[in-house]
């Protein structure tokens, strides 16, 4: 919370100076590079207040005692380079990207950051920032990765910044109904244009029957109750849609809808 409103209150003294002095100093080159700085401060500042403290100890303790069992990658057999479900994460990505002209991709949750780096590499006109709600992973991705952006986040609970395309590799198979449901509202309310998520589908949805460590089940987002539309392309563990196109999950009754999250 004092991260988030240290960083906020330094933009707003820049900018209180800009309109005081005018705007010779601040679009000026040193100027812009601090405006730059300040700015990337406030886009990786969490407000603690708003993570959920039971997911975020459950999936701290699947970082900490690897109990997604993986060899390779915290993140789990599924992050594996060269495993089934990766290159088939590539290849969506490749074409989502390629195909409706993705500038900037949102990765919720980017685990470990284990596999998506030889994709980047070769799109390095997209924008990343990987999302999270586990912190020492966070910091982890920070100093093992510095060319890449890593902010923490809790997407049951936080709005995302707007990005063209949300991606989204096994999360909801990993959370209840009602955390799938905020889930899915908090990306509606960011305003971004696509999503790629992966889904079982055909498979029998069934609530998660334990909350806990790295328990899961299949989950198609197209069958009940969850219920997306029928994606506009997929392949056989991921599909695309627009983001206009999914119902938001959750009334907000009297309430008003907040102006595109882009921090």
């Amino acid at each position: 919370m004092e991260a988030w409103a240290q960083a906020s209150r330094l933009v707003w003294e820049i900018e209180t100076a800009r309109k005081r002095i005018g705007n010779k100093w601040a679009n000026s080159e040193p100027g812009e590079r601090k405006m730059n700085e300040l700015n990337e401060q406030r886009k990786g500042a969490v407000n603690e207040a708003l993570i959920n403290d039971r997911l975020a100890k459950r999936f701290t303790m699947v970082f900490r005692e690897n109990l997604f069992g993986g060899d390779e990658s915290v993140s789990g057999p599924g992050s594996r380079r060269g495993s089934e479900q990766v290159m088939l994460a590539i290849d969506a990505l490749a074409f989502v990207v390629g195909r409706f002209n993705i500038a900037s991709v949102s990765d919720i949750p980017c685990g470990d950051f284990n596999w998506i780096e030889g994709f980047l590499t070769s799109h390095r006109e997209v924008v990343y920032v990987g999302y999270d709600i586990v912190a020492p992973l966070i910091e982890r991705n920070r100093a093992r990765h510095p060319s890449h952006r890593f902010c923490r986040l809790d997407i049951t609970s936080q709005t995302p910044p707007k990005s063209d395309l949300i991606f989204s590799k096994e999360l909801f198979l990993h959370l209840t109904y009602d955390d799938i449901k905020h889930s899915v509202s908090n990306m509606k309310r960011s305003c971004s244009k696509y999503l790629l998520m992966s889904s079982h589908f055909g498979s029998q949805n069934i609530d998660l029957s334990l909350d806990y460590g790295g328990n899961w089940r299949p989950v198609d987002v197209c069958g009940d109750p969850i219920g997306f539309p029928q994606p506009i392309w997929r392949n056989a563990l991921f599909g695309l849609w627009e983001m206009a196109s999914i119902a938001d999950p959750i009334e907000r009754v009297g309430s008003v809808r907040p102006s595109c999250h882009e921090w």
